[in-house]
């Protein structure tokens, strides 16, 4: 393995975690080897850290890094005790190797923590929760690529407040911030957990619909817009929603071809009144 590659593979979630587990146990494995042919006058004992350190990022589960931390004790006993030296050496070395891995176990479940931690907060939209427009666009990329591999269809859809600048003006930006947390709620509760959610920026949103066909989305979008208008209205917000919907049943380029159709079709609904859907 060469060196560029060690620091991905110590990256979190770099790799899927059956294939930390493996990996690092035969490297593991392969550095006792190793460690047993140089003998008791070269010493890699610090080596031993890369692969358990890999484990511990990559794996959730805590058997599989218990495991590798026992698999590596065990495997520097064999090795210290098959040496001619002083008992008291073996064991000194063998402890010191004991917490050297202690170490890097707890070192690298903080690390691991906190990058999945750094990652979800980089995907997400701070006020609503929902997904921000960097990672919605990063899902739809993979949900085109999934449609053009192997068929079917999905619908996007594009969403815009209507009337949301006469509120911030009118009552201010908490009034605002608290329309928009209500409606992402109000999204939340009225699509499906398949669906994705997203807060593009400003007062637009957009939603992913895998395996909704045009029929399906043009009725789900105008139950929606009425359902929104009825609890905007309940909760003394005028605020209702135009909604503009692209289903793809034939491959697209990207992600911009199929969001620019969806906005038109929004563009059309805010064109006939507002508080309306368009699916195109």
């Amino acid at each position: 393995m060469s060196a560029s590659k060690i620091p991905a593979l110590l990256t979190p979630r770099a790799i899927s975690p059956n294939t930390a587990f493996v990996v690092g146990c035969f490297a593991l494995l392969a550095l006792a080897c190793l460690d047993y042919w140089l003998g008791k006058d070269i010493r890699i004992d610090s080596l031993y850290v890369i692969p358990l350190g890999m484990v511990a990022i990559n794996c959730n589960r805590r058997r599989e890094v218990g495991f590798a931390f026992l698999l590596m004790f065990v495997l520097q006993a064999l090795v210290l005790f098959s040496y001619d030296t002083p008992r008291i050496t073996k064991w000194t070395s063998l402890g010191v190797a004991a917490l050297l891995g202690l170490f890097v176990l707890v070192l690298s479940r903080l690390v691991s923590a906190s990058f999945l931690r750094l990652r979800q907060t980089s995907s997400v939209d701070s006020p609503t929760g929902l997904h921000n427009r960097s990672s919605f666009e990063s899902l739809a990329e993979q949900e085109i690529a999934r449609h053009r591999r192997y068929g079917g269809v999905f619908s996007l859809v594009v969403i815009d407040l209507d009337h949301f600048k006469a509120l911030n003006d009118s009552r201010g930006h908490a009034a605002g911030d608290a329309a928009l947390k209500l409606f992402a709620k109000m999204l939340v509760h009225l699509t499906r957990e398949t669906d994705v959610l997203a807060r593009i920026g400003g007062d637009e949103f957009a939603i992913l619909m895998p395996n909704t066909t045009r029929d399906d989305c043009a009725s789900h979008c105008q139950g929606m817009v009425v359902e929104i208008a009825k609890r905007m209205t309940e909760s003394g917000l005028a605020i209702t929603a135009s909604m503009g919907a692209f289903t793809i049943e034939q491959p697209v380029l990207s992600f911009l071809e199929a969001y620019e159709q969806a906005d038109k079709a929004m563009y059309e609904a805010k064109a006939k009144g507002k508080n309306t859907s368009v699916n195109f």
